[in-house]
């Protein structure tokens, strides 16, 4: 009785300790004239409509103080001007953390206040150190140099001149298209910017590896959380940022072994366990299955919708223009081989409240079921590695194998006629 008692105070006083983290964040902004607020976010959050914490800035300063449920890392957020955002990386202890941030100067920006907040600073001074190391702020300032005409190549000068002059909708994002098809062939491009810029990734992926090297045997919460950020939006990452040679899961597999014995008892082990589970599943060609609710509030069982048809499971959202339009694309499809065996289900991420997703399916006239992720209540987004800002469409056969992501209205109907 007297260990039961024991172990019970043990976990209240564990409980109260994780639950009453107060942190407060007294912070300096150089260079910053016309900064007038700033907002705290949980790392990974989404700029819009995440949740946050706001302060008002005088005279460079600011001072906030907010709860949170356990030690993590967080992001201070200013608006340097519309659409041009910058971020600073702290841990939220219990207790203060003294930051600074430079507009003009990387390197004279830190976080001090615990162990954490010095991994932090540690961490950008030797990366200050690395970008001195191999001279990249010197290749992207020659890369700037280029003018157009010495950058793009003639077929890439006419394309952008027809994305200018081409209206939003259907005709842009098929030149978008066309324009990441050039870039990855080099026929955006002149010789010798493509020369320039596999210079440049050449030393991005040394430095990546060096950096790799750095994080285990510095583990930190910081890391942690990009890793979490990275699973979470993994799509993103292994298309615009992964420049290893290696297998881009499995570098990150490796990253979160280290990680998780530094730390694993922390909640972004649990996370990131989960986020890898699914990753797995489709990096291996299967789709993820999940629930969620319809518009009348009933739960829905996406296996159950698609079970023996050949399916398009369609990630869009209200404010996402080119994601509804590429759903329009599909309607035609949808009408001609909804009878001989092929389906859509469409999930909308949506916030707050579904009143937008409403309005949406009602101006463009989508004829198959659709779910909401409301606030992102059940990781949907995450599970297939698709970033907060963006959606993605899946075609999977009726075995539950993805046949093709993000295909046009074209690619789908080629692949029907094979399959149906």
């Amino acid at each position: 009785m007297k260990k039961i008692l024991l172990i019970s105070l043990f976990l209240i006083v564990h409980f109260l300790l994780v639950a009453q983290i107060k942190c407060t964040v007294k912070g300096k902004l150089i260079n910053y004239p016309d900064c007038k607020e700033i907002a705290i976010l949980k790392s990974g959050a989404d700029l819009g409509f995440g949740d946050r914490v706001t302060a008002e800035v005088k005279n460079g300063g600011f001072e906030v103080t907010f709860e949170t449920d356990y030690i993590q890392i967080y992001e201070i957020v200013i608006q340097r001007r519309p659409g041009s955002w910058q971020t600073e990386s702290f841990c939220g202890i219990n207790g203060t953390v003294e930051i600074q941030m430079d507009e003009k100067d990387w390197s004279n920006s830190f976080a001090i206040g615990g162990n954490e907040n010095e991994k932090i600073s540690a961490k950008r001074r030797y990366m200050v150190e690395l970008l001195k190391k191999y001279s990249i702020h010197e290749l992207y300032g020659k890369s700037n140099s280029f003018s157009n005409e010495q950058k793009h190549s003639v077929a890439g000068l006419q394309l952008w001149k027809d994305l200018r002059a081409a209206k939003a909708g259907v005709e842009k994002d098929k030149l978008y298209r066309k324009r990441d098809v050039m870039i990855e062939s080099g026929e955006m491009y002149t010789p010798e910017y493509n020369q320039l810029m596999a210079q440049i990734d050449s030393l991005h992926t040394i430095m990546a590896k060096e950096e790799n090297e750095y994080d285990k045997k510095h583990p930190s919460l910081h890391e942690f959380s990009r890793l979490k950020d990275n699973l979470r939006s993994f799509k993103s990452f292994k298309e615009d940022y992964y420049k290893g040679d290696d297998c881009p899961l499995q570098y990150l597999e490796g990253l979160f072994k280290y990680l998780s014995k530094a730390y694993p008892k922390h909640p972004y082990k649990t996370q990131c366990q989960e986020l890898l589970k699914a990753l797995r599943w489709i990096e291996a060609g299967k789709y993820i299955d999940f629930t969620a609710p319809d518009l009348d509030g009933n739960l829905v069982k996406l296996s159950s919708e698609i079970k023996g048809k050949v399916a398009i499971i369609d990630l869009w959202a209200s404010w996402c223009g080119p994601c509804r339009r590429k759903s329009i694309s599909y309607i035609p499809i949808y009408d001609e081989y909804k009878e001989k065996g092929f389906t859509i289900v469409g999930v909308a991420k949506e916030f707050k409240n579904d009143n937008a997703m409403r309005k949406a399916i009602e101006k463009d006239g989508y004829p198959w079921t659709n779910l909401i992720e409301l606030d992102g209540k059940n990781g949907i987004w995450e599970k297939y590695g698709v970033s907060n800002g963006a959606g993605a469409t899946f075609l999977v056969d009726k075995n539950g194998k993805i046949l093709a992501t993000n295909p046009t209205a074209d690619e789908i109907r080629k692949i029907l006629e094979e399959k149906l």
